[in-house]
């Protein structure tokens, strides 16, 4: 048989499946004197790209089948989602039955199939696994040691095969690191024991985030060695830096803060505003393709948590050097940005500067200070009623053109100095907010001017127009509270539907599903826009110290603008910046998932020990199998499921949105007060379990 024939006949026979060399064998009814003939033909198919080996001689045809490579995203009832590597392809739902063996992390390939005009994803091969190492909790089972994992998506026990010193130490309900040694198929894997975790378990699930981000919890001693050794040498700077150390520059940031990306200073002449933005430049330090570079792309942005932060660059930078404190002097990037009385913009300019910030102030304290509830000085107390002047007129610039506005409060939680969570608080939305937001967003969009006029490759924000399916779905949900939308919508018709609600009982029901009909914002070096801001062009250039796109948008600066270099090869340098913005759009999805997870933690830890206790709380959302309940007394949510409803037999009535009493009539929608008890808590799968009480 030749070649051709060979690749035809499998082509034929083997359209949908995979199949093995026995296969190949039995089905094209080949003589088993051909094995090595036919070896060379399935190699010579891997080479042309004809054929993909999944596992060891089982194959399946390439060009016939829609085949991704992704990560799991597992949920905590069975089934999962593939996360796909390419940017441009939406996630796939994988049933259960296809998740046997694979776990939360692995990077897989899959097959895309077509079931009930939905595509479902079959797995046919574990490319990576995502987990190595586990934190879990140490058990006993007949005089063996396990452990437990905390991460309620690794429901698999491991049993400990350590033999090193460490296992002395280690008692029942210690948390440790794990290394997986073998991954479970029928039964327990292994597991060596490398760390025990001091602490608490809030301190356990910090250590179990981190490692799922694979984040060093110190920072590389070669990297910090480096600037080290770096700042030991004169470094040298710009000539056309400006002297702004005169102005009365101030930073305004949240109470714990220690790393200064930005700082403002504002003043009011005849014509109008003059508003100056100014920006660690981070650039001067962190040289491009340094081990520290690396570090910090890898990093992608620093991750915060209630009483801590691991940041993108070491402390030396983050908290010291780069870090715009007071009355020292400091290298900034400046966006000076003139407008008129009416805070319309009239020119801006973009240069390199050293400033010397006056103050270190507050959000809290500038807003006590604007309501006149503390004294400060008069000129500090001028120029901040001169920048609430503006701001007020940027907000408006920014409804007018139809900026999105989610009104959500942000939960602020509490830790005490032993590591425990005290409390979980609603963070107001001052006025000092809106200032520094509205100005870093000012910011942002002249330096994104500045690359769209000049043709500069960079890396933009983006947000593309949410899905029109999900705009469809939006739309019936709004139909059952009484409103009406287009199927193509603006901004302008998004933020008009949020304002309808606002100060009605679904404000805060309706925020979320509009906000989760919307796509997610990401890095690409395409200026699309950014639909959420109604803006053509944007960017982020005001936090380096914690963001690597914005390091990246100030090196383009440094190199083009204020050193004059011309682009060499537009394609090479795009195509590079494209792979970056991709690496850290992936990290900064890590960085929300793990905020969420933090926040969900807490939740569940501030309740645990409140078990049996009775709530006064509010329906904040219905579905077909129970109510979610917000507590009144904390910023805590939590599930009732409909078979804790026993006073009567309940049916979800979708298009009003609404669950009723068969019987009793009795009627719960979004707003609906309610009376519950807590019933069931889980920390670790952050289960929040309510009984209705009459």
């Amino acid at each position: 048989m030749k070649y051709k024939e060979f690749v035809e006949k499998i082509q034929s026979k083997f359209k949908k499946s995979t199949f093995s060399v026995g296969d190949l064998i039995y089905v094209l009814k080949l003589r088993k004197n051909l094995l090595k003939k036919i070896n060379k033909y399935l190699k010579k198919m891997l080479k042309e790209g004809h054929l993909l080996e999944i596992d060891n001689n089982l194959y399946i045809l390439k060009e016939r089948e829609k085949l991704l490579e992704g990560v799991v995203s597992c949920h905590r009832d069975g089934y999962g989602f593939l996360l796909p590597d390419n940017p441009e392809e939406k996630d796939v739902f994988l049933p259960p039955k296809t998740l046997k063996n694979v776990y939360d992390g692995d990077r897989v390939l899959v097959r895309v199939i077509n079931k009930r005009n939905r595509n479902e994803g079959q797995i046919l091969k574990v490319l990576e696994r995502g987990i190595k190492k586990v934190v879990g909790i140490i058990k006993k089972k007949n005089k063996q040691l396990i452990l437990q994992p905390i991460d309620d998506k690794l429901y698999w026990p491991l049993v400990i095969v350590s033999k090193n010193k460490i296992l002395k130490d280690i008692k029942t309900d210690d948390f440790v690191v794990g290394r997986i040694i073998n991954y479970p198929e029928k039964g327990y894997g292994t597991v060596d024991i490398e760390e025990k975790i001091e602490g608490t378990d809030y301190d356990a699930e910090i250590k179990r985030l981190l490692l799922k981000a694979n984040i060093s919890e110190e920072y590389p001693y070669k990297a910090v060695k480096e600037i080290e050794n770096y700042l030991k040498a004169e470094i040298p700077d710009l000539k056309q830096r400006k002297d702004l150390t005169k102005l009365m520059f101030i930073t305004i940031d949240g109470e714990q803060a220690k790393d200064f990306d930005d700082a403002v200073y504002i003043k009011k002449n005849k014509s109008g505003y003059k508003l100056y933005v100014a920006i660690a430049d981070v650039s001067h330090y962190v040289m491009e393709n340094s081990f520290l570079d690396k570090e910090a792309l890898y990093r992608g942005n620093s991750y915060y948590f209630p009483d801590r932060v691991y940041p993108m660059l070491p402390h030396l930078l983050s908290d010291d050097l780069c870090s715009l404190k007071p009355n020292v002097e400091r290298l900034v990037f400046v966006a000076e940005i003139h407008y008129d009385k009416r805070g319309k913009r009239t020119n801006y300019e973009i240069y390199p500067a050293k400033i010397k910030s006056k103050y270190r102030l507050t959000y809290e304290r500038v807003d006590r200070y604007l309501k006149k509830e503390e004294e400060c000085d008069e000129k500090l107390l001028e120029m901040l009623s001169t920048m609430k002047d503006l701001t007020e007129l940027l907000c408006v610039e920014r409804f007018e053109r139809g900026s999105i506005d989610f009104d959500l409060p942000e939960p602020t939680i509490l830790i005490s100095l032993t590591g425990h969570i005290e409390n979980i608080i609603k963070s107001e939305r001052l006025i000092s907010h809106r200032i520094i937001e509205e100005f870093m967003i000012s910011a942002n969009r002249v330096v994104a001017e500045w690359f769209m006029e000049n043709n500069i490759p960079t890396i933009y924000r983006v947000h593309e127009e949410p899905d029109p399916e999900k705009i469809k779905s939006l739309g019936l949900l709004m139909k059952n509270l009484g409103y009406s939308l287009k199927e193509k919508l603006t901004p302008k018709d998004l933020q008009k539907l949020l304002s309808e609600f606002r100060h009605t009982i679904y404000e805060k029901f309706v925020n979320k599903v509009v906000l989760r009909s919307m796509k997610q914002a990401k890095y690409s070096t395409r200026p699309i826009g950014h639909f959420g801001l109604a803006l053509e062009h944007y960017l982020h250039f005001t936090s380096p110290i914690r963001r690597y796109a914005d390091l990246v948008v100030h090196r383009q600066l440094l190199k083009y603008k204020f050193k004059g270099k011309r682009v060499k090869n537009l394609d090479e340098e795009i195509e590079k910046l494209e792979k970056v913005s991709e690496a850290i759009s992936k990290k900064e999805r890590i960085a929300w998932e793990i905020e969420k997870e933090i926040f969900n933690f807490a939740s569940a830890k501030l309740m645990y020990d409140r078990i049996g206790e009775e709530f006064n709380g509010v329906v904040s959302s219905v579905t077909p199998s129970g109510l979610y309940i917000e507590l009144i007394d904390f910023f805590v949510e939590g599930f009732l499921p409909v078979e804790n409803m026993m006073d009567d037999y309940y049916i979800f009535d979708e298009k009003n949105y609404k669950m009723f009493g068969k019987r009793r009539k009795r009627v719960f929608h979004i707003g609906k007060d309610v009376r519950v008890k807590l019933v069931n808590v889980d920390i670790y799968s952050k289960r929040i379990e309510f009984l209705l009480l009459q």
